[in-house]
């Protein structure tokens, strides 16, 4: 397959981002990545508010389309890009919607065809990227060995999925309520850390006891692969109110509750490997940037002399278009059939397709 040019873009929650890669069946090339977070926003009020967000995803595409043609002195975009690619499930519906109308604009204006790809699937396949040596533009695309475990931890979802074959997945099991990453946000709020959610719990689990407190691992002992957090949640909460001055617990009781995430997502993913003797382990998602869940997994899987641990670049592991515009790309080169829709065709989805 020859070299193809695809601009990607990633607009389903509050991160903006759009990216411009020169794509082979060995490397990728960036040649622009542009990720703007929209944090300062939604602080105000809380939370992410969807409209607010769609509106300024509308204007960061723009400033980002604008640097792409400013720094790589584009004039006309109808013979520089092969395909559009972009995120039309999961996410917030006014998020993917601005995404959407920007790629059926472009795909309009250069009669180029738009892949549209899940960006939970973009997680999933993440991994298959590795970084060159001394270089953030080159990227190499990994052969890696079926079957595969992929478990995805993100403030929005937590799966465990077996992949048997490039675009052959099965979801063995999913949280039922909480996700993981939203668990640790949460936790991070009721130990009044700061605004950084998981990231700062996970900062000061690193001074912490984390046999201090002994919280429950929920459904480790279920059959199913599946995962709940809320009642971990629950647990947090009824210990920091029997608590006169848990304020000088906090370090602990943030290493116990991490500690207690962490065995649970590695319990189930660990018996999912044996179950299924796969060859590879992928832990992607925004959660996989802990290190004390990638240390404790590399850990346990040292058991399993054949089977290998993988992750995305270090800076492809939260939301970004990277991962979308190479989940476009492997969809052409893996599929035998067109993955390529007209811009009329295009649905977008808050859910998940498979759910």
């Amino acid at each position: 397959m020859k070299n193809l040019r695809i601009l990607s873009i990633e607009t389903t929650c509050d991160d903006t981002g759009i990216s411009f890669l020169e794509c082979n069946p060995k490397r990728i090339k960036i040649l622009f990545n542009f990720l703007l977070s929209q944090d300062k926003l939604h602080q105000k009020y809380g939370g992410i508010v969807p409209h607010l967000a769609g509106q300024q995803h509308k204007k960061n595409l723009r400033k980002g389309l604008e640097k792409i043609m400013n720094k790589l002195k584009i004039k006309s975009l109808n013979k520089v890009f092969d395909y559009f690619v972009f995120a039309n499930c999961p996410g917030l519906m006014p998020c993917l919607i601005a995404g959407k109308e920007f790629v059926q604009l472009l795909s309009i204006l250069t009669k180029k065809s738009i892949i549209p790809v899940n960006h939970i699937q973009a997680h999933i396949y993440s991994p298959f990227i590795s970084a060159e040596p001394n270089s953030t533009s080159y990227f190499r695309i990994r052969q890696i060995k079926f079957p595969i475990i992929c478990i995805t931890v993100s403030g929005g979802h937590t799966r465990l999925i077996l992949i048997e074959d490039y675009f052959k997945e099965k979801i063995l099991g999913r949280s039922l309520d909480d996700s993981a990453g939203e668990a640790l946000d949460k936790a991070s709020r009721m130990l009044k850390l700061d605004s950084l959610g998981g990231s700062a719990l996970e900062k000061a689990a690193k001074s912490g006891n984390p046999k201090k407190f002994n919280f429950p691992r929920p459904m480790t002992k279920t059959v199913n692969y599946d995962f709940s957090f809320s009642g971990l949640k629950t647990a947090l909460l009824y210990q920091i109110k029997k608590m006169k001055s848990w304020e000088k617990e906090k370090n602990n009781l943030a290493a116990s509750f991490q500690k207690a995430v962490i065995d649970t997502l590695i319990e189930k993913t660990t018996r999912a490997v044996i179950e299924y003797k796969a060859e590879s382990v992928f832990l992607t998602g925004g959660v996989s940037k802990n290190k004390a869940l990638q240390e404790e997994l590399r850990n346990v899987l040292k058991k399993f002399s054949k089977t290998k641990l993988f992750f995305a670049p270090q800076g492809l592991r939260s939301d970004n278009a990277v991962m979308i515009g190479f989940l476009g790309y492997l969809k052409l080169w893996k599929k035998e059939e067109s993955v390529s829709k007209n811009w009329d065709e295009i649905e977008v989805r808050a859910k998940d397709m498979c759910e």
